[in-house]
């Protein structure tokens, strides 16, 4: 544990570039009791919604579409 008593533990899903696995695989996690996630690699919309919904926080990768979720773009160069 670190000093300031915080414990970062994680858990791999491998969604395989669909939507739904990628869900399913979240919504094990959540049940499990996750509380942010990172990902997924190659989907984002649906799985943002549901990040959304239970009001936990998803970094990932940006997309360009609209409306899809207000986000802080950082350009790494």
């Amino acid at each position: 544990m670190h000093s300031a008593g915080y414990l970062v533990d994680y858990h791999l899903a491998d969604s395989k570039g669909n939507s739904a696995e990628s869900i399913r695989g979240m919504t094990d996690h959540y049940l499990n009791g996750t509380l942010a996630f990172i990902g997924p690699e190659n989907t984002c919309a649906f799985e943002a919604r549901v990040a959304a919904a239970w009001n936990l926080p998803m970094i990932g990768f940006v997309s360009r579409r609209r409306g899809i979720c207000r986000c802080i773009t950082v350009d790494i160069q």
